[in-house]
Parts: structure tokens; C-alpha cells; sequence
């Protein structure tokens, strides 16, 4: 499982994370040499969604209401 995989599971299994918990997700240094590139094509994607401020951001997949 590469690493945008194990990401996108996290998010949407469990909810937004922050940041450093994502990149606890890594295996090994060649995934967290990557890490940088791939959370920012996931973002600018829109596959990924930032939730609040600076500090106290988690990023996570978009959800719908209920109705």
C-alpha cells in the first residue's frame, strides 16, 4: 500500500488528522523524502481538505450532511 492510500484510508475511516499524524504514516525515510510532494497533490487536488487554523489544522476528506 503506497502512501497516498494509507493516507486517504486514515481520513476516511477515523476522520481529519492533523498533519504530523499523517506523517507518522510513512515507513520508511524514502515515503517521508516524499511526503512533501504527495500531501501537497492531495490538497491541490482537492482530495484532501484543510479543517481550521494554522496550528490547529486536520486535514480530511470532504463529507456530506445528513439529511
Amino acid at each position: 500500500m503506497g502512501l497516498h492510500a494509507r493516507i486517504m484510508k486514515v481520513v476516511t475511516e477515523s476522520g481529519p488528522r492533523p498533519r504530523a499524524v499523517l506523517l507518522g504514516l510513512c515507513r520508511d525515510d524514502k515515503q517521508r523524502g516524499q511526503f512533501d510532494a504527495v500531501f501537497a497533490a492531495m490538497l491541490d487536488a482537492g482530495e484532501l481538505r484543510k479543517f481550521g487554523a494554522r496550528k490547529d489544522a486536520s486535514y480530511g476528506v470532504k463529507r456530506g450532511r445528513a439529511a
